[in-house]
């Protein structure tokens, strides 16, 4: 389960934007941090959100029929759609 100091998560918030791309029907998110470089992004497919690190490197998805996000390794990560978490913690490792 995911676990962030409320320090870190309000700087977090604080710092990031969110900019939505629709193509095809399917929805990127780019994700910047406060000095706007790209920090990663998510692709909705719909049913399932999945979450990319900058260099594309998939990081977890989120699957909305049972309200859980899943790490790359396929491990629960939390409930609700927390896509946006997974790339800020992949930011923070590369």
């Amino acid at each position: 389960m995911w676990e962030l100091p409320v320090e870190s998560l309000c700087h977090f918030i604080a710092t990031i934007s969110i900019t939505t791309k629709i193509i095809n029907n399917m929805s990127t998110k780019y994700i910047t941090d406060g000095n706007n470089r790209n920090i990663g992004y998510t692709k909705d497919m719909g049913s399932v959100t999945y979450a990319h690190d900058k260099n594309g490197k998939d990081v977890g998805y989120y699957n909305a029929s049972n309200k859980t996000t899943f790490d790359s390794k396929g491990k629960r990560y939390g409930t609700g759609n927390l896509t946006n978490a997974l790339v800020f913690e992949a930011g923070r490792k590369i």
